[in-house]
């Protein structure tokens, strides 16, 4: 990841800074509670929550290619400091009321709407699961069908511990959301180069740059900055010292038929930048060319694939 210090911006609409002193991760939430503390039942992390921490559940996401069949572990922890004293019982359910709470929640979910994976589409393996004496986590494994789900929905498989034989069950990882998709052509991991002006003159792009590009939809991708773990467009100062975030969250929506990239905007908040006339996806090698304008930042890439996600 990138080592610059994140100074405070100046951006009209920064809302939050960060420090890049270290890298930026989720907090885990089977942590070890300090001595003395209860351990919890809980949900174990499946991998980064991909929502804002204000939203009612978190949600984990799970991206595959569109093979036939392929897996993930349910994983549940007695998180704390300590193991189990005796075996635990643990019953979880498919929750369909947890899902609707949260697409009609207020305010409205950072991730939008969901739709339920269906039936047809997965098959959980169990809906109880010991934790042995001695140990703290135990798995249940869901078997999904990328192949067969359809590119216009939005998946979430809601999870919910309804019952535990010991122990106290977590009031913040209970229920979870786990976001399914299948990824497009588009998806992988990017070496980037290229240039991003700032009009007033006090911030440049840091090339070059690893980047991510994540399915959002069949014809879709959003950016995420490897090297500096964060889902914003990151510059940093002309001395080179200190990076920045932009806020913006470059969102890429590509025509399959023309290969033109149509449309690009900001992830957070929908906004549409201004797309130039080279912006472009390159079938034969894979690579995008990408030229966009929103407010002081002119941005002019060249986007070579490394490999898949």
């Amino acid at each position: 990841m990138k080592s610059y210090k994140l100074i405070p911006s100046f951006f009209v609409v920064l809302s939050i800074v960060l420090s890049f002193t270290s890298c930026l991760k989720d907090t885990p939430n089977n942590i070890s509670n300090p001595a003395g503390t209860n351990n919890v039942i809980e949900f174990y992390n499946i991998g980064s929550i991909s929502n804002s921490l204000s939203d009612l559940y978190p949600v984990y996401t799970k991206a595959y290619d569109p093979d036939p069949t392929d897996t993930f572990d349910v994983i549940i922890s007695y998180s704390g400091a300590d193991m189990a004293p005796r075996d635990i019982n643990v019953n979880i359910a498919v929750d369909t009321t947890a899902l609707s709470k949260y697409n009609n929640s207020d305010p409205e979910p950072s991730t939008g709407q969901f739709d339920l994976l269906d039936t047809s589409l997965y098959t959980l393996s169990a809906t109880s699961v010991t934790i042995p004496k001695g140990q703290q986590q135990a798995r249940i494994q869901v078997i999904v069908k990328p192949s067969q789900f359809d590119f216009s929905k939005n998946y979430a498989l809601p999870l919910t511990i309804t019952q535990s034989s010991y122990g106290i069950i977590s009031g913040n990882f209970q229920t979870i959301l786990v976001n399914i998709v299948v990824k497009n052509q588009y998806d992988g991991v990017y070496d980037v180069d290229g240039q991003c002006i700032d009009a007033n003159g006090l911030y440049k792009g840091d090339y070059p740059r690893s980047i991510s590009l994540i399915t959002v939809n069949a014809n879709t991708v959003v950016f995420y900055d490897n090297d500096y773990e964060y889902s914003d467009y990151i510059v940093i100062n002309n001395a080179g010292t200190s990076a920045a975030s932009t806020t913006l969250r470059p969102t890429y929506v590509i025509d399959p038929e023309t290969n033109a990239v149509t449309k690009i905007y900001d992830y957070n908040t929908g906004t549409p930048f201004t797309v130039g006339s080279i912006s472009k996806y390159n079938p034969d090698d894979g690579s995008l060319d990408i030229d966009w304008t929103s407010g002081r930042w002119h941005v002019t890439e060249h986007y070579t694939y490394t490999g898949s996600r």
